[in-house]
């Protein structure tokens, strides 16, 4: 039944209540008019019963007054006589039935009869007495012990207890009456007091039923569905089905917020990845654009992070001021005029601009400025896209510098593709035009060089470095890239640049390639590598990884393994200064095919491990345990190697980590 409907349960149930209320109220005015007839039928049965006690106590009384009178021949008694007879007469009895009704008359006979012998009496007493036709006629001498004996006579108290008798049985008859007629009135009360009885468990039985089917039914799925409710506002994320525990109203309002849920969340997880796209894409343009806005007044509200970084300021400095305060003192005052006149008349400007670094160095930008309108289309500010176009810029000038020397320009760019390490490149990066410096540093021939990519040039020890992911994010979005890069020539030397790449434009402002120019700085980076070298075995020395452990520290977990040839001292003065030197680079050979950053100081070798090289030191040592050089003098027969490891943490200090690295007097 709890799967119908609410409308219908309301219905049946709310129909049933009514009709079994109805129900008892009919019982209940039912058995209320049993209890009054019961009353009336018991008040009648002691009416009757006072009546007749009443009768019977007249018709003692008129026995006495009766004897009274004739003995004493007073008025008074006769006087009393005369009225209770009357009362005898006022008497009535309802009757149902006949056989009731019959005894009445009985006792009515008998009682005339009893008045009959008394009125003789009274004739006796006045000598009055009764012809052959049984009247009163004629009178003689009165005759008062006749009468006296007459209601004294055997006939009169038997007649008198016969009357007693008949009002006895009368009453027994009367009240086996009343009594029968209670019993079935009572009956009857029981019976329906039995229904009002059942009826009224019935109708709280089903007030329960329809309680719990409230609850059950509405209060429990309203409540459940309440709670989903709260809990989904507070969680989007929130995908639990609520169960459908009635297909009814509840049931259906709680299928569609189930669907409504499912739609939400997959409406949701779609707004999250497009937010996610929408971020990503502004954070590349905050990284890559050179973008700024501005109120209607000029002052700055927003610059990009490439913005930050090309002007050198912070964008704390940057937001609330003008741009006048990147302004170069190069551009006239007519430019910017220009351009608030064209943009105050919400139009678009577009042109050149040179601009001032915060450190005092200047940059050039190709400027896109436009008006910012509101929803209801009012005028809310300026927003500006640039283009660094610094590098163009030099090599205009530079060019236009060299076609004004007219005969020296030709020495002048024979010396710059000299010395000048240059090279042109499309947009995907082949190569068109290179300089002679790059020819002659390179070892290529031109012919080689243009048509391929920079990769003929590139050192393996570039193979897998993100530099070349750094320098397309940055010249792809129209940045200049600076840099340090290691080169490799046709015939396998090394040779480094320091290099700047940046983009190239035409005369209509659309990018045509790359143009990079290069300082050979080979010779410097030679000098600096022979600083930190080992001289003997190639191998970083002890300043180097000093340094490096200077580094490491402000990393959370390195480590370092140190090994000392113990009495190498003895050993190198026994055997000779050749021959130590031998077992020193020997053992520098063998650490370095084990591992690339490998530091000598003396006797000492030290390895300097990432954190995601730590399973890699047991292998090492067991490695290094291997390497047998005899010595004779030690008790094994062979020169000890000793090793112990370091963790090196940003919970300790550099002084710290050197005294652990440390083996004291080797």
């Amino acid at each position: 039944m709890l799967h119908i409907s609410i409308k219908k349960l309301f219905i049946v149930v709310g129909l049933t209540l009514l009709i079994l209320f109805l129900l008892l109220i009919a019982i209940f005015y039912k058995i209320n008019s049993q209890y009054k007839t019961l009353t009336l039928i018991e008040t009648s049965s002691t009416l009757e019963k006072e009546q007749l006690i009443e009768i019977d106590a007249i018709s003692v009384y008129l026995t006495d007054l009766s004897r009274n009178f004739i003995i004493t021949d007073s008025k008074i008694y006769k006087d009393l006589y005369a009225k209770n007879l009357e009362k005898k007469f006022d008497i009535e009895f309802e009757f149902s039935d006949k056989r009731v009704e019959k005894k009445w008359l009985e006792i009515e006979k008998k009682i005339t009869s009893l008045i009959g012998l008394q009125t003789d009496a009274f004739a006796l007493n006045i000598g009055l007495y009764k012809d052959s036709r049984n009247r009163y006629s004629h009178y003689q001498e009165s005759n008062k012990s006749g009468a006296i004996q007459l209601l004294y006579s055997t006939k009169y108290l038997n007649l008198k207890k016969d009357i007693e008798k008949s009002i006895k049985d009368f009453h027994n008859c009367l009240e086996n009456r009343s009594k029968s007629k209670a019993k079935s009135v009572r009956n009857k009360i029981e019976k329906n007091i039995f229904f009002f009885e059942n009826i009224l468990v019935l109708l709280i039985l089903l007030f329960l039923f329809f309680a719990f089917a409230l609850l059950k039914k509405i209060l429990f799925p309203i409540t459940q569905l309440t709670t989903s409710i709260q809990k989904f506002k507070s969680n989007k994320l929130d995908r639990e089905q609520l169960q459908i525990i009635f297909k009814d109203e509840i049931g259906f309002m709680t299928e569609e917020f189930n669907r409504m849920k499912e739609t939400i969340h997959r409406d949701f997880r779609q707004f999250e990845f497009h937010e996610k796209k929408i971020r990503e894409y502004v954070s590349i343009i905050d990284k890559n654009v050179i973008t700024s806005s501005t109120n209607i007044y000029g002052e700055i509200t927003y610059v990009s992070k490439a913005f930050v970084e090309l002007s050198g300021y912070s964008k704390d400095e940057l937001i609330g001021y003008n741009h006048s305060m990147i302004k170069h003192p190069d551009m006239s005052e007519n430019i910017y005029k220009e351009m608030w006149k064209v943009i105050s008349n919400d139009k678009i400007w577009r042109g050149e601009i040179k601009n001032k670094r915060k450190d005092g160095s200047f940059y050039w930008v190709d400027i896109t400025i436009y008006p910012i309108f509101s929803g209801d289309g009012e005028k809310v500010g300026y927003s500006a896209i640039r283009l660094d176009i610094t590098a163009q810029k030099r090599v205009e000038k530079l060019l236009v510098e060299i076609q004004n020397l007219n005969q020296e320009s030709d020495e002048l760019q024979n010396t710059l593709d000299k010395y000048l390490v240059s090279s042109v490149t499309d947009l995907n990066g082949i190569i068109v035009d290179i300089s002679q410096s790059f020819i002659e540093i390179s070892g290529y021939s031109k012919d080689e060089l243009v048509g391929k990519g920079h990769s003929i040039v590139q050192h393996p020890d570039n193979h897998n470095s993100p530099i070349y992911e750094e320098i397309w994010e940055n010249i792809i979005h129209n940045r200049v890239w600076r840099g340090e890069i290691k080169n490799r020539s046709k015939n396998g030397e090394s040779y480094w640049l320091d290099m700047e790449i940046s983009p190239k434009f035409n005369r209509n402002g659309e990018k045509t390639g790359y143009f990079s120019v290069s300082q050979n700085i080979t010779h410097k980076k030679r000098l600096k590598e022979s600083l930190i070298r080992d001289k003997l075995t190639g191998v970083y020395n002890r300043e180097y990884l000093y340094e490096n452990i200077m580094k490491k520290i402000k990393l959370k977990e390195s480590y370092v393994i140190a090994f000392l040839l113990e009495d190498y001292r003895n050993y190198n003065n026994i055997c000779g200064q050749k021959k130590g030197d031998k077992t020193i680079v020997d053992i520098a050979l063998k650490l370095k095919s084990l591992h690339s950053n490998i530091f000598r100081f003396g006797a000492e070798f030290y390895i300097l491990l990432e954190k995601s090289e730590k399973e890699k030191i047991e292998y090492i040592i067991d490695e290094v345990s291997k390497i047998e050089i005899l010595y004779q003098r030690s008790q094994s027969g062979y020169l000890k190697i000793s090793h112990k490891v370091i963790a090196i943490s940003n919970d300790k200090n550099y002084k710290e980590i050197l005294r652990e690295c440390s083996w004291g007097n080797s």
